[in-house]
């Protein structure tokens, strides 16, 4: 069987995960991770999977949904872009280049939640943005925005708003007591 191949049934077995976490930089890198953890699977269930080895894509289509035991993920169309160097690497993905949630996605992690028009992974820098429309809830506390960019390695993230447009939050005070 080629590398391609196993790329391909690794992928539908064990599944690949974009997860969005909460809204505050210091619990991104926290509530934000890629891929598989430990021995659960991750199960994505849609109306059609469609492979495509010109493009080296993997496409999930219709009421995609995504599930681990930390987190869902809800979208209408994700597309699996494959590296175009298929090498054995040791990486939590290996061989795979980008992650891409379109139409209506939103996620569930850790008491966290998120909204958007479309998500993009990219695996290589440990990039996430989340495009049109966010919004991401923890309890009372939002964030809204039109783009929201999640720099896993460095532990921060950056709220835009359209031009001629505003970024909004709004933090409520803690119950704990210290």
């Amino acid at each position: 069987m080629n590398k391609m191949k196993r790329i391909i049934l690794l992928l539908i077995m064990f599944g690949v995960v974009l997860c969005a976490g909460g809204p505050f930089p210091a619990i991104a890198a926290e509530g934000l991770t890629m891929g598989q953890s430990g021995e659960q699977p991750t199960r994505i269930t849609a109306q059609k999977l469609i492979y495509n080895q010109a493009s080296r894509e993997v496409e999930f289509v219709g009421q995609v949904h995504v599930v681990r035991p930390d987190f869902e993920l809800w979208c209408r169309t994700m597309s699996v872009i494959l590296a175009e160097e298929q090498k054995e690497q040791t990486g939590k993905n290996p061989g795979i280049e980008r992650i891409v949630a379109r139409d209506e996605v939103r996620t569930k992690t850790n008491g966290r939640e998120s909204w958007s028009d479309k998500a993009v992974y990219q695996t290589g820098s440990e990039v996430i943005t989340l495009e049109g429309n966010v919004l991401i809830k923890e309890e009372l506390n939002k964030i809204e925005g039109d783009r929201v960019i999640l720099y896993l390695n460095e532990n921060r993230a950056e709220i835009f708003s359209e031009e001629g447009g505003r970024v909004n939050a709004v933090f409520y005070p803690s119950e704990d007591k210290e």
